[in-house]
């Protein structure tokens, strides 16, 4: 998590546990974003919160890092229009998300069966 535990929860149970699993994570190296991190208002992706491009994929049905992954691979700019209905003018937007799975999921640009990457 981005910020403190404490900033979540005021509960001692909650605070220590989120602290744990932020400690497990990084000894694990398992700070990456999962596939089901959101796109737009994702604190680890800048563009998701201040292009409001974004919000017409939300909107489309692209949600999750997830979504942009179709049959196990990541989805060409074209697959992703043709998929979703997104319009031809997001050829920017694209290279921006792409670009940032890429230093997140270790496999990519595939997506193996365990279902994310952290």
């Amino acid at each position: 998590l981005p910020l403190p535990p404490a900033r979540y929860s005021t509960s001692p149970v909650v605070v220590a546990s989120l602290n744990i699993w932020g400690q497990w994570r990084r000894h694990r190296g398992k700070v990456k974003a999962s596939v089901w991190a959101p796109i737009r208002g994702n604190h680890r992706f800048a563009p998701g919160r201040i292009d409001c491009g974004f919000l017409s994929w939300h909107r489309a049905g692209i949600r999750r890092i997830g979504d942009l992954f179709l049959d196990g691979k990541f989805a060409t700019l074209e697959e992703l229009e043709g998929k979703w209905g997104l319009p031809s003018r997001n050829a920017f937007r694209y290279m921006q998300i792409r670009a940032f799975v890429k230093r997140q999921v270790a496999e990519f640009p595939l997506l193996l069966p365990r279902g994310g990457a952290g």
